[in-house]
C-alpha cells in the first residue's frame, strides 16, 4: 500500500507530521482490523508520539489493546508501557548543544571581503614526555603465569583428543 510506504518513509526522515497524516490515509484505505491495519496503527502511535502529539498516541495505543491482531496487542502493550512510563529528568550537562551552522553560514557569506581573516599565532610546541624504561624482571612474572596456563591448556586439549 503505497500511503503506509510513504508514511514509513516520511518517519524514517524525521517527518513526523506526514507520517502521520499518510499513516492516516493508509488506514483509511485499510481494514483497521486486520493484521495490515494493526500495523499500519502501531505505526501511526509512533508518529504521534514523535511528533508531539501524546494524547492522541496514548488513547490510540489503548485502543489497540483489544485490536483482533494478537502481534498488534502484544505490540500496543509494550507500546503502551513505554508510552505511560514517567519522563527521565536530564541534566544542562548531559546534552550537547549543536550550534545552527545555517545562521553562521549566512553571517560568513555576507561578511566575505570585508574583513581580514584572523592572524593565526604560533605556539611553543609541547615537550615530550619520554616513558620511563621497562624493567624485564617485573615482567617474567606475568610471562611465567601466561606460560603455565597456555601450557595447561595445551594440555587439556591432547588429553581430550585421548579420550575421544
Amino acid at each position: 500500500m503505497l500511503a503506509y510506504a510513504m508514511g514509513q518513509a516520511a518517519f524514517e526522515r524525521g517527518q513526523y507530521r506526514e507520517a502521520t497524516d499518510a499513516f492516516q490515509r493508509a488506514l483509511r484505505l485499510s481494514q483497521a482490523n486486520s493484521a495490515l491495519g494493526g500495523a499500519i496503527q502501531i505505526w501511526l502511535v509512533t508518529a504521534y508520539d514523535a511528533a508531539g502529539q501524546r494524547d492522541e498516541a496514548l488513547e490510540l495505543c489503548r485502543q489497540l489493546r483489544t485490536h483482533g491482531d494478537r502481534d498488534t496487542r502484544q505490540q500496543s502493550k509494550r507500546l503502551l508501557y513505554i508510552l505511560e512510563a514517567p519522563k527521565l529528568q536530564s541534566r544542562p550537562e548531559w546534552l550537547t548543544q549543536i550550534p545552527d551552522l545555517g545562521q553562521a553560514e549566512a553571517n560568513h557569506g555576507s561578511q566575505m571581503g570585508r574583513t581580514r581573516p584572523p592572524s593565526v599565532q604560533a605556539s611553543a610546541p609541547k615537550e615530550i614526555q619520554p616513558f620511563e624504561p621497562i624493567d624485564p624482571k617485573e615482567s617474567r612474572g606475568f610471562l611465567g603465569l601466561a606460560l603455565g596456563i597456555s601450557a595447561l591448556l595445551l594440555l587439556a586439549l591432547w588429553w581430550m583428543g585421548q579420550v575421544h
